[in-house]
């Protein structure tokens, strides 16, 4: 009984550290699937036999169900991946590995996304700056009152940056945008991951400018694999409340 009270110890920190919804149905059952969900409505099962105690191995095994898709491969209903012969002290390390995979599996699979828009919620913008042409783009702050130079460190500064450049494309305009410290042009692309969406030159004040971001979408790009098939909708909703409200606890320090 002792080593389940463990074995969930590790389980729970990691299931939570992913932003994955779970539900530990017969917590202490001796070999037990625990049923997980992601935010874009993926859905898991992480198997797990017991250990006896912390040098005693273990076998996991992680199945993903992805969301509704369109596939080249419509006989593939989920991907799995078992593993065998692993230490207690090794099972988050472990789940790491699988998680890493099976994405990749799932995006080299050709999946196309199809986002429902009564289940998925809309992509979060981040990082749109002022500029003085409309309503609508006055609402936003100046990338000035963001720059914290060592806000990140330089290891996670390199995945970032690799993370908003090569994430799927959302949207395509005609104009160029304009970096706000006259750089010059940064892009006339969106990007998105499912879950937030930004635009092509984000990476340039991330880059040159030392411009921070939500530690929630930071976290979120530095454990999520790239879904290099995803497609956006036909409708694209987005959400700008969130980006607003974060940026409001910097607005002092906004240029009048």
């Amino acid at each position: 009984m002792q080593s389940q009270i463990t074995i969930d110890a590790i389980l729970q920190p990691w299931v939570t550290g992913k932003g994955l919804s779970v539900r530990f149905r017969d917590a202490f059952a001796l070999d037990r699937n625990i049923p997980i969900t992601d935010d874009v409505g993926n859905s898991y099962l992480i198997y797990v036999a017991p250990a006896i105690d912390a040098h005693h191995l273990i076998s996991i095994g992680l199945t993903i169900f992805p969301a509704p898709m369109q596939t080249v491969k419509p006989g593939l209903k989920g991907v799995r991946f078992p593993l065998e012969n692993v230490t207690l002290p090794e099972l988050s390390t472990a789940l790491d590995v699988l998680w890493k995979r099976i994405h990749q599996i799932i995006a080299e699979a050709g999946y196309t996304r199809t986002p429902n828009e009564a289940t998925t919620p809309a992509p979060r913008l981040i990082g749109y700056w002022f500029n003085g042409f409309t309503d609508y783009d006055r609402q936003f702050p100046h990338p000035r009152i963001l720059i914290k130079p060592n806000w990140i460190s330089p290891d996670e500064k390199i995945a970032l940056l690799h993370y908003l450049r090569s994430s799927p494309e959302f949207e395509v305009y005609r104009g160029l945008s304009c970096c706000r410290f006259d750089c010059g042009d940064v892009g006339h692309r969106e990007y998105w991951d499912g879950v937030w969406a930004w635009p092509e030159g984000l990476s340039h004040y991330v880059e040159c400018h030392d411009v921070m971001l939500p530690e929630e979408f930071v976290q979120h790009a530095l454990t999520h694999p790239i879904l290099t098939a995803l497609r956006p909708p036909e409708d694209r909703p987005c959400d700008i409340e969130y980006w607003l409200g974060w940026t409001d606890r910097y607005r002092s320090a906004e240029p009048t």
